[in-house]
């Protein structure tokens, strides 16, 4: 199991870690003990001391991937140093637009299905579920497949393989989702498809103590599944912010950065009450799910996922969970089919809307 776990054995090799800023000054033992760890791997792919001090707490993120790949090449780790350096300044362009009815209009004019947020407490939807006017099943905004962590994470990253998709419904629309959540807000961090080739970058905003004033923001840049099969998803909690940056998965050549700034949900560095989720989801505006019209969304791949707080950088493995959970009904969970699971840092989950 590659697995990253702290020791205090490992004080000696403090000396070492003054060039990398982890915000306060006086950390503690465990938290230098992670910093020499990291600062280490990273020297040895040619990183400089001057670019290892401008990533900041963001190392971990570069430690992580050479553990899985010791024989990276030191291009492929430039590559995500400076996307990483460059995410601190550069953001996307982007567009908010407004939530009506579970659903947006996004620049090309497609409907968009905007998942209602769960909250972190009743990980439920707020509403009930409807029975569907296209369809004699109980739906409510969308088969899917999510992962909660325990509290205390403020960030993770994945690499994810597209599924193969037809969405078939006027609002039905792919997402693969990371979730950062509060005890009373929470935001989705994704992609989303319409036509099994583009897929977007976006934020679904919970407002504060779960009111109005969140919203739904998408990036400019849209991302091309047969030039980049696979991307790299970094989403995380700033203070008063989260963000999400998404690069190819293969040469970590950084291709979005977006950030949503949502002051007053608690949203911070440390992870203190926060919890991240991740997800597989076809969506779909609610009321307006056919469970037997055709649509497909198949082999969604996350794999090689990690957590992160202060203290611990691993490998995302059940002791880091909370629940795993299909939803929204009992029919909609009835479509979604998951062919492998190492719990819970890799899985491939289909769904498919062939109920009779």
């Amino acid at each position: 199991m590659k697995k990253y776990i702290l020791v205090l054995c490992l004080i000696s090799l403090l000396s070492s870690t003054s060039s990398i800023a982890y915000g306060a000054s006086a950390v503690s033992n465990a938290q230098q003990a992670k910093v020499a760890i990291e600062k280490q791997a990273i020297l040895a792919k040619g990183v400089t001391e001057s670019l290892i001090a401008q990533l900041g707490d963001d190392a971990d993120i570069v430690a992580s991937v050479i553990r899985d790949n010791k024989d990276i090449t030191e291009e492929k780790i430039n590559n995500l140093v400076n996307g990483l350096i460059k995410s601190k300044t550069y953001k996307d362009i982007g567009i908010k637009h407004q939530v009506i009815n579970g659903k947006v209009i996004n620049a090309n004019g497609e409907i968009i299905a905007v998942p209602e947020l769960r909250s972190q407490t009743t990980k439920e939807l707020s509403a009930s579920a409807k029975l569907s006017t296209t369809s004699t099943y109980s739906t409510g905004t969308g088969p899917h497949y999510v992962i909660s962590s325990n509290t205390g994470y403020a960030k993770a990253t994945g690499y994810y393989t597209f599924p193969s998709t037809n969405t078939v419904g006027d609002s039905e629309t792919a997402y693969v989702i990371g979730g950062i959540f509060t005890s009373n807000s929470g935001a989705d961090l994704g992609l989303y498809s319409k036509d099994d080739l583009t897929w977007t970058p976006c934020i679904n905003m919970g407002g504060t103590n779960w009111g109005n004033d969140g919203g739904w923001y998408e990036s400019t840049v849209h991302i091309n599944k047969q030039a980049v099969p696979t991307v790299y998803l970094i989403w995380k909690a700033t203070e008063n912010e989260v963000e999400l940056q998404t690069y190819n998965g293969s040469s970590f050549a950084l291709l979005s950065d977006i950030s949503y700034y949502a002051p007053n949900r608690g949203f911070n560095t440390a992870g203190t009450g926060t919890i991240i989720k991740r997800e597989h989801a076809l969506a779909y505006s609610s009321g307006e799910g056919n469970l037997s019209n055709g649509s497909y969304y198949l082999d969604s791949h996350w794999y090689n996922v990690y957590i992160y707080n202060n203290y611990v950088t691993s490998q995302w493995t059940s002791s880091f969970t909370s629940s795993r959970a299909k939803g929204d009904t009992i029919d909609e969970q009835s479509t979604i089919t998951i062919s492998a699971s190492n719990y819970d840092y890799d899985d491939t989950v289909s769904i498919n809307f062939n109920k009779p």
